[in-house]
């Protein structure tokens, strides 16, 4: 089995990640595709919408 630390530390880095994404986007650094981000938004709300039914 994986060690428990290891979970950790990947959870930590991903956030680390995900926040400077955020920091740099909205400082106008970068600008996220419009195309890409819709087809994130998309298939998570097709999954919603099929549990539901």
């Amino acid at each position: 089995m994986i060690d428990e630390r290891f979970v950790i530390i990947g959870a930590f880095l991903s956030m680390i990640g995900q926040l400077t994404y955020a920091i740099d986007t909205v400082k106008g650094k970068i600008k996220p595709n419009r195309v890409t981000w819709f087809l994130w938004a998309l298939i998570p709300l097709i999954a919603f919408v099929a549990e539901i039914k």
